[in-house]
């Protein structure tokens, strides 16, 4: 909501922002009040609506509806494309409106199945982006004992970081080594563009129903292998040698340094620093327990100054080889 506002202030000549609600005034007004975030913007809505949302029916937020400075409808997007470059290109008609975003035809996955939603035979498991669902994935017992497995509008990398969470960490991007034609289906970047087009593209549904007394690491193992079919890829996890900075510690540390500097817990600082791209993978080669307090990472963390921030603590990142659980992802021969 406040950036829609100070979108609207800043594009005063050519966009007008009209918030529409259908609760009740007194409502709207006691979470603006409370809301900390909110209460310090100047908001105005529509409240008690009933005409609006049936013109323009919906089921997700947020729901943006563009309409042209003659009145024209020109259609439904979500959040991301609230920007000053998308509204001067619809404005000036040099743009119009690209993938619509659509939810009137809402169904619930827990009720119907998505083989039964495409009219579709048991054996197929993939489906298509479904622009009307949000991103999803569940596991549950259903009446008859079996159990289903479904995962809507999901990127192909969650779905490889779900299939090997028991074996390592597919999740991070330094233990990953990607080789397949098109790296672009794997994962959405921002220079990509706007998200919900390459989600329209390459996001992908699965579902797939089990047996009685499935366990969730077969069900995770069944997708591994259902994943690699499909896409005529070889992902798995492998034991990889690989570049490291190993923390060790070098000398004691300087106590009254240690006790003034700004801290964090150790096994915050490991999460953190292996978060910094550039930076080969951090591992903890001390004797230092998770919860001992380490230097807070400096504002501009290059390893340099990550390094002068530990001289106080008699640490240290040196340059090593370790052999680390990393997800491989490969084209196969078959056809």
């Amino acid at each position: 909501m406040g950036h829609l506002f100070e979108l609207s202030a800043s594009l005063k000549d050519s966009l007008v922002v009209l918030p529409v609600n259908s609760e009740s005034r007194e409502r709207i007004q006691k979470v603006w009040t409370n809301n900390p975030n909110l209460k310090k913007l100047p908001l105005f809505t529509l409240y008690g609506d009933t005409i609006l949302k049936k013109l323009f029916p919906h089921q997700l937020f947020p729901h943006l509806v563009w309409i042209d400075q003659e009145g024209k409808y020109l259609g439904t997007t979500d959040a991301e494309y609230a920007n000053k470059e998308y509204v001067r290109a619809i404005y000036n008609g040099t743009k119009s409106i690209g993938k619509l975003k659509s939810d009137t035809d809402l169904f619930n996955p827990q009720e119907i199945s998505l083989q039964q939603y495409f009219k579709a035979d048991s054996s197929r498991h993939f489906f298509p982006y479904l622009s009307e669902l949000k991103r999803q994935s569940r596991i549950f017992l259903q009446a008859d004992s079996s159990i289903r497995y479904y995962a809507i509008n999901t990127q192909m990398v969650t779905f490889y970081a779900i299939a090997t969470a028991s074996q390592g960490m597919a999740y991070e991007p330094k233990r990953r080594k990607i080789n397949i034609p098109n790296i672009k289906t794997f994962e959405y970047q921002k220079d990509y563009g706007y998200q919900a087009d390459w989600d329209a593209e390459n996001a992908f549904s699965y579902e797939r129903v089990f047996p009685k007394g499935t366990t969730t690491a077969q069900i995770y193992a069944q997708l591994l292998q259902d994943l690699n079919a499909h896409f005529k890829l070889e992902g798995k996890m492998e034991n990889t040698s690989s570049p490291v900075l190993a923390l060790r510690q070098i000398e004691k540390p300087n106590e009254d340094a240690r006790l003034t500097a700004p801290s964090i817990k150790l096994s915050n600082w490991i999460y953190q620093i292996n978060k910094i791209p550039g930076l080969d993978w951090v591992i903890n080669q001390t004797q230092l327990n998770p919860q001992t307090l380490m230097p807070a990472l400096p504002k501009e963390p290059t390893l340099e100054a990550i390094q002068q921030s530990l001289k106080s603590f008699g640490l240290q990142l040196q340059p090593a080889e370790e052999t680390l659980p990393t997800f491989h992802l490969n084209p196969t021969d078959k056809l």
